[in-house]
């Protein structure tokens, strides 16, 4: 219950909104891992989900604070041989792309014959993931000039770089690009990436993803699942956990390796779970190039070793 967290409490007096959307993302969470599509994806593909043995909820719209969540979740024991890491060095990370990989096939929402995708997408975030300008508080873009010209000021740093306006011009381009959405999180008109939409997990990060053998994968954290394109999870993945040895020998042909990787998977995936029905017609349901372009719109806002595309 909200209420019995001394932080929700701070955070219901300072920043109402965030304690509303912490209640959207809680039920997102438990109607996503109740959902059967959940259960049918990780016996499909071999993923573990943190699948729930109960789930209750009772959720107040107009009195977020009082909400309650209860979810008793698969735990992802030592005992069981699930082990976590603090970064992702290269076989933990091709194998969490991989199963991202059969993620985004598998809830694919340009394939659903009985209408089970899109019954699931309605009830999580129309735009999947926490990072994107939705979900940031209002006003943020606008910081960003004055806090970078504080902060040249401070430490000396060029001003003709002016970082301030130039990462808010990318934060918008990438929005707009990557997650459909303009400055004012209003939706763009005849979003080119719309048709290659899935159900995407929203926070691939070290943190939720756990590791059993040398290629089985757990995940937990549905909060911020949502619609989107797979190329989201892609570039926070890679860019929120990727251990520095991911990139030993560059980081350019490392990087495109573990795109290509990514990318085979999912043309493989495309072709199990009915997307697509040979080879040639997966290679069209994502172009090798549209994913690439996908990801670079992204790489510009997010800490990428340098040199990667």
């Amino acid at each position: 219950m909200l209420r019995e967290l001394p932080y929700a409490l701070q955070k219901a007096v300072k920043y109402p909104y965030k304690i509303a959307r912490d209640v959207q993302a809680n039920t997102v969470e438990a109607l996503f891992l109740s959902a059967e599509l959940a259960r049918s994806f990780s016996e499909a593909s071999g993923v573990q989900v943190a699948l729930p043995y109960r789930v209750e909820r009772t959720a107040f719209e107009s009195n977020p604070i009082d909400s309650r969540f209860a979810l008793a979740l698969y735990d992802f024991a030592p005992a069981l041989g699930w082990r976590q890491e603090a970064h992702l060095k290269p076989m933990e990370l091709r194998a969490s792309l991989r199963a991202l990989a059969d993620w985004h096939a598998f809830f694919w929402l340009g394939h659903d014959p009985d209408g089970a995708k899109a019954k699931l997408a309605a009830g999580v975030w129309e735009t999947g993931s926490y990072w994107h300008l939705g979900q940031q508080p209002e006003g943020q873009l606008a910081k960003l000039k004055p806090n970078w010209e504080r902060l040249a000021q401070e430490f000396g740093y060029p001003r003709e770089w002016d970082l301030g306006a130039r990462l808010e011009g990318l934060a918008v381009a990438a929005s707009e690009q990557a997650q459909g959405l303009d400055a004012a999180n209003g939706k763009v008109a005849a979003w080119a990436n719309s048709k290659y939409q899935t159900i995407i997990h929203g926070d691939p990060k070290a943190p939720n993803l756990f590791f059993k053998g040398e290629g089985e994968v757990g995940m937990i954290d549905l909060q911020w699942c949502g619609r989107g394109i797979g190329a989201v999870d892609v570039a926070y993945c890679i860019a929120a956990s990727a251990d520095a040895s991911a990139f030993e020998g560059g980081a350019h042909s490392a990087t495109q390796a573990l795109l290509d990787e990514y990318h085979q998977h999912l043309l493989g995936a495309f072709e199990r779970y009915g997307v697509a029905e040979n080879a040639a017609d997966a290679a069209k349901v994502l172009p090798r190039e549209t994913f690439q372009e996908q990801v670079g719109r992204l790489r510009s806002c997010q800490c990428w070793p340098c040199g990667a595309p």
